[in-house]
């Protein structure tokens, strides 16, 4: 029951860290397209943030898995904490200053988004793990839900003041959850070898993951730019609404990823294997975002945002589950790190291109280019070696099971 509570502990820590992250990036992008009107000027703060972030991550990676996972989350929640009282401190106009917390807690926040996946067989029963990996899901649809939503009732109900107070607020309670957990790990870092930058080879050497990290690239590429900078300005300049408006949006589209993670997920994966409910998934936000360039209110807006949400999160699941289960233990950390580096390397690039498109072209446009060729690559789930041979096995087969068909990404993983 221990290692049970844990895992509870860090999905309600994890769910308040990155809800406050989240909310000081939105509070942060709505004073810069509603007050200061500097809409260029955010595009490249957010692209240096995602810059950032990857780069943090392929660092971690070389070393995620020789370092206790709690101390590191305890390592970034406490310097967010700090920076965000810092925030309440420095002129509000100071648009640098916030930028920098911005980018600062953000990266934070993208070092331990690895951790939540790979730290689960540390915290879990072993005979819970496929559930356990469904709530994971819930909890990212939780995150992407409640930092938009507080985000956006903080600035319609409080002034900026207030709302970086009570952000840093929040921001107190996951450091004290973190500091709680219990994890599994001190034997398997005394026996995980130092691998080095050797350990990109973990993924580049297994043909369904680089594959399938591609496809997510793309995702990121397209998504979190309609997420975090097209989607406020749709509804703040093209709409005329509030930010409340936006986190209203933005909140739907975590409601969809609840719904998916909660009850759409089990039924579609009794019909279709996890390959082609993973492709499916990937089709519904194709289409969604084709729709979200056409509506033209914001009930349709947010129907959308919805079923995006849903297709989001069934794809994250059905691919996620079977990386970690499939990637042998003491190699999970750098392989999710990796992996995630790789799908958020695209983002600075969609961020500039979506920048400059809505500045030059149309955001219509845009997200008709982002919907068509997110429906193309969406084919190569379909062609990623073995994954639906894999997606059809039962989990105690699927333990460790790439280090046996993919045997050289282990071996030179290792090698000096």
């Amino acid at each position: 029951m221990s290692n049970n509570r844990s895992f509870y502990f860090y999905q309600i820590s994890d769910i308040l860290f990155t809800s406050s992250t989240k909310a000081f990036g939105m509070l942060f992008s709505w004073w810069m397209i509603e007050i200061l009107k500097l809409e260029l000027k955010l595009g490249w703060f957010i692209f240096f943030c995602w810059l950032f972030q990857i780069l943090f991550l392929i660092k971690f990676g070389e070393v995620g898995d020789r370092i206790n996972k709690r101390s590191v989350v305890l390592y970034c929640a406490a310097p967010s904490f700090i920076l965000f009282i810092i925030s309440n401190i420095v002129d509000n106009n100071f648009y640098l200053a916030l930028g920098i917390i911005y980018i600062t807690t953000s990266s934070l926040a993208a070092i331990i988004q690895p951790i939540g996946t790979s730290i689960i067989p540390e915290i879990m029963d072993k005979s819970k793990l496929e559930q356990a990996f469904k709530y994971r899901g819930l909890v990212n649809s939780i995150n992407t839900m409640l930092g938009p939503a507080i985000s956006g009732l903080i600035i319609h109900y409080l002034n900026i003041n207030g709302a970086l107070v009570f952000i840093s607020v929040i921001s107190l309670l996951p450091l004290i959850g973190f500091y709680f957990i219990k994890t599994k790990q001190n034997n398997l870092i005394e026996k995980t070898p130092n691998r080095g930058q050797n350990s990109i080879r973990i993924i580049t050497k297994n043909p369904t993951e680089i594959r399938l990290s591609l496809v997510a690239a793309f995702f990121n590429f397209a998504l979190t730019p309609l997420i975090i900078y097209i989607l406020p300005i749709i509804i703040l300049n093209q709409f005329k609404l509030s930010a409340l408006h936006v986190g209203i949006a933005e909140t739907t589209f975590g409601l969809g990823m609840m719904l998916g993670s909660i009850f759409i997920i089990n039924q579609i994966n009794k019909v279709l294997c996890k390959a082609h409910t993973a492709f499916v998934a990937a089709l519904v936000m194709a289409l969604c975002i084709a729709g979200i360039s056409q509506a033209t209110s914001f009930f349709a807006l947010c129907s959308y945002m919805l079923f995006c949400g849903v297709g989001l999160v069934i794809y994250n699941i059905n691919t996620t589950s079977i990386r970690c289960l499939a990637t042998p233990e003491n190699y999970r950390n750098s392989m999710e790190s990796k992996f995630v580096a790789i799908c958020m390397a695209s983002i600075p690039l969609g961020m500039l291109t979506a920048t400059y498109i809505i500045k030059i072209y149309d955001i219509k446009i845009l997200l008709l280019g982002f919907s068509f060729l997110m429906g193309l690559i969406s084919l190569l789930i379909l062609t990623s070696p073995k994954y639906i041979e894999i997606s059809k096995m039962p989990e105690n087969q699927l333990m460790g099971y790439y280090e046996k068909i993919y045997p050289e990404a282990y071996s030179n993983s290792i090698s000096k």
